[in-house]
């Protein structure tokens, strides 16, 4: 999550595509984690949509 926050933070300062792709690439992998997670049952899977709607929003 701490790198998806500071890849925003670093993207929307510098506007930059390849600090965008790095958020992306970033989100992905918090996605997977977040999946990985609900599946093992140690967070709910509403509680991990609300995860990745919040983090969506904050990358778009």
């Amino acid at each position: 999550m701490e790198k998806v926050y500071d890849g925003v933070d670093r993207w929307k300062k510098s506007g930059s595509v390849a600090d965008r792709a790095k958020v992306r690439n970033d989100m992905m992998a918090l996605r997977t984690s977040l999946k990985i997670l609900a599946m093992d049952g140690d967070i709910s899977t509403e509680q991990c949509d609300e995860m990745l709607d919040y983090f969506l929003r904050i990358t778009l």
